[in-house]
């Protein structure tokens, strides 16, 4: 397990430190990234050596197992120390930018660090896909939980009562999104667009993605495990990885903007396209690497 102890000690440094200069988002997605991907290096060094002698195994309490099983088997145990601290340190810790932002980076990336793991053979695989799929029920079941935001004023409120929809909002946000039956609005916003009523209103009558946008975003996650599987260990595996997560990441968020865009209201393009382009300057003033998918 020295693999796993020094994997997972450095991705908690790491991500720590990270977190220092970019928030807690930042040490969210270094933490999802580094710890195992860590745990997968250091334990790959460890027991390279003996790969390559077909007769070696290894005393665990799953049995004996190849040195590349036991890779498998530590890097879902950091898998579990993953899910674990992005969980505890995600709590009531995000502005409303930051967890739109950041949930599609975060999982993408445990997804990949569940691959990795699965590619250690067959125990490896039922363990990190179980781990997943566990973090994935419990995310599904409170999606706002990790949201630092207030319920709505008077104002905004008026836009939601006769919707039956919730509203919370927060000092320091650009967005306006609805997340299932819940309106989120940015103050920032509400200051410094002067139709950011009727972009809320236009969000508050959006009637969501539905099951395909789950069944695609869902799908492509568990799709990284699958492959993940069929790979064999090594530092293609890793690269092979963390290189589709990113693709995917973005095909998923241009397949749900598309969809936005069918589902909107016709008479709310203009004001949609306006808001965009306010949206994309303030991004870019805070981050000049930030994407804004439209």
């Amino acid at each position: 397990m020295i693999g796993f102890v020094i994997g997972t000690v450095a991705g908690i440094l790491a991500a720590l430190i990270y977190g220092k200069f970019k928030g807690r988002a930042g040490e969210l997605t270094m933490a999802a990234v580094g710890i195992p991907l860590f745990t997968y290096i250091s334990s790959s060094a460890f027991y390279d050596g003996w790969r390559a002698i077909p007769w070696v195994f290894m005393g665990t309490p799953f049995g004996d197992l190849t040195p590349d099983e036991v890779i498998g088997l530590e890097t879902s145990l950091a898998l579990s120390a993953t899910l674990a601290y992005v969980w505890l340190r995600s709590e009531k810790a995000l502005t409303i930018d930051e967890m739109v932002g950041n949930s599609l980076v975060v999982g993408y990336t445990l997804a990949a660090g569940a691959g990795l793991a699965a590619s250690g053979g067959l125990l490896s695989f039922l363990l990190s896909l179980g781990l997943f799929a566990g973090f994935t029920y419990l995310s599904i079941r409170n999606p706002r939980r990790s949201l630092k935001a207030a319920p709505c004023g008077e104002d905004l409120r008026a836009l939601t009562k006769n919707r039956e929809l919730d509203c919370l909002t927060d000092d320091v946000s650009y967005n306006v999104y609805r997340s299932g039956n819940t309106l989120l609005v940015g103050g920032k916003a509400v200051k410094e667009f002067p139709r950011w009523r009727e972009v809320a209103e236009c969000m508050a009558d959006f009637p969501g993605g539905g099951k395909g946008n789950k069944v695609f975003g869902y799908g492509t996650l568990f799709l990284l495990i699958a492959i993940g599987f069929v790979l064999n260990p090594g530092v293609f595996s890793a690269l092979t990885l963390y290189s589709l997560a990113f693709v995917l990441m973005f095909i998923n968020a241009a397949y749900m903007v598309r969809r936005a865009k069918v589902l909107l209201r016709e008479d709310c393009s203009e004001v949609m396209g306006e808001y965009v382009e306010f949206y994309r300057k303030k991004a870019k003033e805070r981050n000049k690497r930030a994407i804004v998918m439209d």
